[in-house]
């Protein structure tokens, strides 16, 4: 395939002698549209009347729709044997933009990123116009990942005027030649220590935030995936994982966008690990860090978290009126309903994740902010809870949801309880685990009749009060019953 070439009005003479572009598409204000080249065939000359602007003010002849759709119908119809010319006034927005969206439509879904990278590599100066790179998203159904991937290139050099540049060397290549592939290993350490259920998070140099223990999966030194984890943990933490089971592959676009020169893409594998606190942790760079911290709406032990209503509710009642049309609004309303369990609906504790991703979709978390959405709130208070790099944030959201759930057909909860407990000490787990506090008689019964546990005819020695039983796991109910889980006595209103 040939090249997109991009240059301003000013270049455009020299570049039709010199390139001898078989096509050309002209973005200039109606004022200033230019003819068709003398010799250049008018049948491949495509003139689009557009101002380059994005806050429209009367009198202005916006991009649109209609523009995008003209420039898709006129390049694809393009054979791409010889160059296509596209230009503007300075070379830098309408052009850019168009560009780009010749690129993502010839290279088809997912790659986004990749032609971005590309502007930004090819023109410092770039600065794609982004009402036309909205109108390509729309069209295109790229879901904001065009929108996202511009925004994450920045804005230009500023110049006067562009230069000539092609898009890409030696023509239009596939997305898989221009990227590598890291698969990074990510794991949420969960346990969970007087009443607090804990992650483990570490401190990288130079990231102030906040981050799950990660590092890349090498095929030459890891046997496995779950080995590389294991290794990378290890290192970082100086714990050795118990149990572990493999969440999810998080390989979005833009969930781990590489400095400039890297190329890589990053697909990360997350892992749930549960273990037992035992002592301070020896790695200086690592620490216990309440998950509540994190996701402060989900803990319903005390009482519904005043954030909800006082700040998600509110906020979300806007994102639903923020909505394109009616379908979208009433799509966004009910998923707000059945997440936060307004209207009067059951609060479901293993929505972690549905709820996390609304609220980022909402621009209600420090995320979506760094990601390059619009913020809903002028300043996000801090009740919104801790941010994490990358997307650590939505992998400790599965992991929770995950362990919400499981622990109610797997005995999964006794991987962070000491060898012997009293049936409170278990019952309080549970509750900090499901972020929603249990009738002590019905949980105690659940226990007994479930033949979860087992009495060791020992005793607690409490400082206060009456010695509590000593309890411990009973194993053999692996044996003797498909799903042993720790059933739920109650559910938190919402």
């Amino acid at each position: 395939m040939s090249k997109i070439l991009v240059t301003p009005l000013s270049a455009v003479p020299e570049v039709i002698r010199t390139h001898r572009p078989s096509h050309l598409v002209t973005l200039l204000s109606p004022e200033h549209m230019i003819e068709t080249p003398a010799g250049f065939p008018a049948e491949r000359h495509l003139r689009l009347g557009v101002n380059d602007v994005v806050d429209v003010e009367a009198g202005d002849h916006p991009p649109a729709r209609q523009h995008i759709e003209a420039l898709l119908a006129f390049t694809r119809a393009w054979p791409a044997e010889d160059p296509i010319l596209v230009h503007c006034w300075a070379g830098i927005s309408r052009s850019m933009a168009s560009a780009y969206t010749i690129l993502c439509d010839r290279l088809g879904p997912g790659s986004e990123i990749a032609a971005a990278r590309a502007i930004r590599d090819r023109a410092a100066h770039a600065y794609p116009n982004a009402l036309l790179v909205q109108h390509a998203d729309d069209l295109l159904g790229r879901q904001g990942r065009m929108v996202d991937a511009i925004r994450s290139i920045g804005a230009g050099k500023m110049v006067a005027e562009g230069e000539l540049v092609e898009f890409p060397p030696g023509g239009i290549v596939s997305a898989q030649t221009e990227l590598v592939v890291s698969i990074g290993l990510s794991a949420a350490i969960v346990s969970v220590a007087d009443e607090r259920p804990c992650v483990l998070t570490v401190h990288h140099p130079g990231g102030g935030e906040d981050a799950l223990p990660f590092g890349p999966f090498d095929p030459l030194n890891h046997r496995t995936l779950e080995s590389g984890l294991r290794k990378w943990v290890g290192e970082q933490t100086l714990l050795d994982l118990g149990y572990a089971e493999q969440l999810y592959t998080f390989g979005d676009r833009g969930r781990h966008v590489p400095a400039q020169g890297e190329g890589a893409r990053v697909v990360s594998v997350g892992y749930l690990a549960l273990t037992r606190q035992a002592g301070a942790l020896q790695a200086p760079d690592a620490a216990w860090s309440d998950w509540y911290r994190y996701f402060p709406w989900e803990d319903f032990r005390d009482a519904r978290p005043a954030v909800i209503d006082r700040v998600i509710a509110p906020a979300l009642r806007q994102f639903v009126k923020a909505a394109a049309n009616s379908e979208i609004a009433e799509l966004r309303r009910e998923r707000a309903r059945l997440c936060f369990g307004f209207e009067g609906l059951a609060w479901d504790e293993e929505k972690v994740l549905e709820r996390y991703e609304l609220l980022y979709e909402a621009g209600l978390v420090q995320e979506a902010v760094r990601d390059g959405r619009k913020p809903s709130l002028a300043k996000l208070p801090p009740t919104l809870g801790t941010g994490m790099t990358f997307d650590h944030r939505r992998i400790l959201a599965t992991a929770i949801a995950r362990l919400r759930g499981k622990m109610k057909y797997r005995p999964v909860v006794f991987e962070v309880m000491p060898p012997a407990f009293t049936l409170l000490e278990l019952q309080r787990t549970v509750e900090a685990i499901s972020g929603i506090r249990l009738h002590k008689q019905n949980f105690r019964r659940l226990m007994e009749d479930q033949g979860l546990v087992e009495g060791t005819g020992k005793f607690s020695t409490q400082a206060r009060g009456r010695p509590a039983e000593l309890f411990r796991f009973r194993r053999e109910v692996l044996r003797e019953r498909p799903a042993p889980g720790v059933r739920m006595v109650t559910r938190a209103r919402g």
